[in-house]
């Protein structure tokens, strides 16, 4: 720990040349991190520009619960349900 801070505080004539390669390293390691900023702003523009228009018109969302819908089947029988829940308390067990 000593050298590296003797290191810093030294003239720059009289430092340890530094090892070409770690520069590449991290040149290297720069440009992996724009990349991965540059494919994470892509998609979140690629995203954006798909939600746009199914905000603005609901087109994707219509035709799957249409879909969704389409599916769904109900019976009648005799006798009351078992599945519904009645409130226990507040204004409509009260008033109704």
């Amino acid at each position: 720990m000593v050298d590296a801070v003797w290191g810093r505080l030294l003239p720059i004539g009289r430092r340890q040349p530094r090892d070409p390669g770690r520069q590449s390293h991290w040149l290297l390691l720069r440009v992996v991190t724009l990349q991965r900023w540059a494919a994470a702003l892509t998609a979140c523009f690629l995203l954006g520009w798909g939600l746009a228009p199914e905000i603005r018109t609901s087109y994707l969302q219509s035709r799957l619960l249409s879909r969704w819908a389409a599916d769904m089947k109900f019976t009648l029988q005799a006798g009351p349900s078992e599945e519904i829940r009645f409130p226990k308390s507040g204004p409509y067990d009260e008033r109704l």
